[in-house]
């Protein structure tokens, strides 16, 4: 099988990037994320990140994307 890491960002036009994520994860309980923003301190409503999700400040490299993605793919279990 492929493993997946979805890429969302957290303000999109009609669904937002946790609302998104949590549809995703009631198919896929531990699908991996990557969550951005270019809106400083944004990482949730509570400050914190789900489990399996790592968040990326915009503007970012496409290495520094790169490397989000690889990390949390690297962390599901085997």
């Amino acid at each position: 099988g492929r493993t997946v890491c979805l890429v969302l960002d957290l303000r999109m036009a009609r669904l937002g990037g946790l609302a998104a994520l949590e549809r995703a994860r009631a198919l896929v309980p531990d699908m991996p994320a990557v969550l951005m923003s270019g809106y400083p301190g944004e990482q949730g409503p509570d400050g914190r990140l789900p489990d399996r999700t790592r968040f990326l400040a915009k503007p970012f490299t496409a290495t520094a994307l790169a490397r989000a993605v690889a990390d949390m793919l690297g962390e599901l279990p085997r």
